[in-house]
């Protein structure tokens, strides 16, 4: 679930896209409820197999080295008098979602995944999203904003282990 707040911006077009496990061949639904109140509906079929329950390829214990390590990059429009901004925050972390063997042990590996993360842009709400297992091992979050008069980015994460993760985008030209 994602909640816009006024940073998101108004006006222009909006974006945002991440990486998402899909089991089975399925139709994927977007859903999106407007200020005033309307619902708005985009569905595309997804040929995919194996997202959840996929044997993980990887040790976990090495999957844990640089935990939360965090990337947050913000991109100035083309044009300059443009009202849109776009950011793209990246983050280490396994997203194990309690359904995976561990490909060493055959044991599943315990469900760890980022359940929640807030972006601010000058201590207003661009958007929280409130996820479950379904998102990819190492997120990436591409999206856009409006424009302020501070275009750094504030994100906090937290996992189902209650660990947050905090990071800051870097000075960017306003």
């Amino acid at each position: 679930t994602l909640t816009f707040g006024p940073a998101a911006g108004k006006g222009g077009e909006r974006s945002f896209s991440t990486r998402v496990r899909i089991e089975d061949f399925s139709h994927v639904r977007a859903v999106l409820e407007t200020e005033d109140g309307s619902l708005h509906m985009a569905s595309k079929f997804v040929a995919a197999a194996g997202g959840c329950g996929a044997m993980q390829a990887k040790d976990p214990d090495t999957e844990a080295v640089d935990l939360g390590k965090t990337l947050v990059k913000v991109f100035p429009p083309a044009l300059e008098q443009s009202p849109i901004w776009s950011a793209q925050v990246m983050i280490k972390h396994p997203n194990a979602n309690g359904m995976q063997l561990d490909i060493n042990t055959a044991n599943f590996i315990p469900a760890r995944f980022v359940k929640e993360m807030i972006v601010e842009r000058g201590g207003e709400l661009v958007f929280k999203m409130e996820s479950t297992f379904s998102i990819s091992t190492n997120p990436n979050f591409r999206f856009t904003f409006g424009r302020g008069a501070d275009n750094e980015l504030d994100v906090s994460m937290v996992d189902t282990d209650g660990t947050v993760f905090t990071a800051k985008s870097q000075a960017s030209g306003s």
